[in-house]
Formats: structure tokens, C-alpha cells, sequence
């Protein structure tokens, strides 16, 4: 038996960049930011294998940002900054050692809002590989996808859910003291 708090959100803002040179505001610093509450089960099968199952998770979703609530993105009634959803959540986590320097690591998460479309799931996967290229440097690849089907700011109204995707890479310094 385990329980779960989880939070998501992004650092800066994010804009759509229009074909006449305009930019819109689509996101911002708790505008969307996710706060999960999950009580449920943790299984481990295998070393490097998580399996956490929860029939009753409490999800809300924050939209700080005055514009973005007025026009009710994010699924959040249009004027409002909170989105309390209650449903089902299921998490799988995965870290494997590919060789000596390579590593994976990955995050399947899976939300069912109980009263709004249950068979809608919202979908959140992390996956990084991270390669130790010397003593001190490393270097990461990382790919996330997002589906939620209350965004609604794709298509050609900007009114239709679609899968977002993020590629992160990045090269560190890792010195112990």
C-alpha cells in the first residue's frame, strides 16, 4: 500500500507563434500545473520496475494565468483557476542499465477522470537515456509526450485535443566534492 503526490508544471511561458508574426500566450508557470493525490498500490516485480495502481486519485488542475482561465484552457471552467477531477491512476516506472554508460529511464503515466469521458485517459510518458561519456561529462536524450483530451488548443481553430511532444538534450557536468 503506497500513497502518491505528484506535481507538474513548466518554468516559463510558452506561445503559438502565428503565420503574421503575432504570438499567443498558451502557457505559463502554474498555467497548467498538475497536483496529483493518489492512494493505491506499489508493486515491484523485478529490480528497475515499478507498477503503481490507485482506484481513487484526487487530480487538480491549475491555471494561474488570468488570460488562459478567462478562456478556460486547460479544461478548467472559463474564468476559474482550479480543476479538481477525480479518478483512477496507474503509473509505470522503468530504469535499465543499456551497458556500462547507458541508461534508461522511463514513466508511463495514465489518468481516467471517473465523471467526465471515463474511457478518455490522459497520458503522460517520460523517457530519457542519459550516456556517461567521461568521468565528469554526461549527455541526455530525452523524449515526453502529453495527451490530456481537455487541452484543447490545437487544429487548425485551436479548439482540438492532439499529442504534444518535448525533445530535451542536454550535456553535464558531474564533479563529486
Amino acid at each position: 500500500v503506497a500513497a502518491l503526490v505528484d506535481f507538474h508544471s513548466q518554468f516559463s511561458k510558452g506561445y503559438r507563434y502565428n503565420t503574421d508574426g503575432t504570438k499567443d500566450l498558451l502557457s505559463n508557470f502554474l498555467a497548467p500545473g498538475y497536483v496529483l493525490l493518489s492512494l493505491g498500490v506499489d508493486y515491484k516485480p523485478v529490480s528497475g520496475l515499478a507498477i503503481f495502481v490507485s482506484p481513487i486519485t484526487s487530480r487538480w488542475t491549475i491555471v494561474k494565468d488570468d488570460s488562459l482561465s478567462a478562456k478556460g484552457d486547460y479544461g478548467v471552467t472559463p474564468g476559474k483557476k482550479v480543476r479538481n477531477e477525480i479518478g483512477a491512476f496507474a503509473s509505470i516506472t522503468y530504469l535499465a542499465n543499456l551497458s556500462k554508460t547507458i541508461t534508461y529511464n522511463g514513466r508511463l503515466d495514465l489518468f481516467s477522470d471517473y465523471e467526465n469521458n471515463p474511457l478518455n485517459v490522459d497520458v503522460m510518458m517520460n523517457n530519457m537515456f542519459t550516456a556517461k561519456l567521461s568521468k565528469v561529462l554526461t549527455a541526455s536524450l530525452g523524449l515526453n509526450l502529453i495527451y490530456d483530451h481537455d487541452v484543447k488548443l490545437f487544429g487548425p481553430n485551436h479548439d482540438s485535443p492532439a499529442l504534444q511532444l518535448q525533445s530535451i538534450i542536454t550535456v553535464g557536468l558531474s564533479v563529486k566534492f
